[in-house]
């Protein structure tokens, strides 16, 4: 004998359509706006010893790298949470910039920053500085209120976007 299902009958949702006012589209514009802007930003490569450029992929990856001391391509991509082939091409454009030395213990291939990697590290700061000093000037004119509402908002989209 089959038991016949009951139709549950259809309830009707008790949330509130969201309602899109205009203001709210041209924050979003804006918003979308700054952030191609600044994903443009972050992209372009820094400009190192006169004739080297690193892109900010392969500064992350020489921070991580100098961060551990010495690593394996497979730690270093599990390090930066990234698929071990993309380390792999980072990680030979910085041995080709000599960046980066790579020893080999057995079968065991290890990775380390050179003194160059290192002065480079070292200069990092100044080198993002130099790229933000119009966000960082904007920043220094708002009041500690407005810096602490824009935080805020900052946080609360970053958690968003997660």
């Amino acid at each position: 004998m089959k038991k016949e299902k009951k139709k549950s009958k259809s309830k009707k949702s008790k949330e509130k359509p969201v309602v899109i006012v205009p203001e709210t589209v041209v924050l979003r514009n804006n918003f979308t706006d700054c952030a191609l802007k600044l994903a443009t930003l972050m992209e372009m490569p820094l400009r190192f010893d006169g004739d080297i450029y690193l892109y900010p992929t392969e500064a992350k990856t020489l921070e991580a790298l100098a961060d551990a001391g010495s690593l394996n391509l497979t730690d270093l991509s599990k390090k930066m949470g990234v698929s071990k082939s993309a380390v792999s091409k980072t990680v030979a454009k910085l041995l080709d910039k000599h960046l980066v030395d790579k020893s080999t213990l057995g079968r065991a291939i290890q990775l380390k920053v050179t003194d160059r990697g290192q002065t480079f590290l070292n200069q990092l700061d100044s080198l993002w500085a130099e790229r933000f000093i119009a966000f960082d000037t904007k920043l220094a004119d708002l009041s500690e209120k407005e810096k602490q509402v824009f935080n805020k908002v900052v946080l609360e989209l970053y958690e968003y976007l997660q």
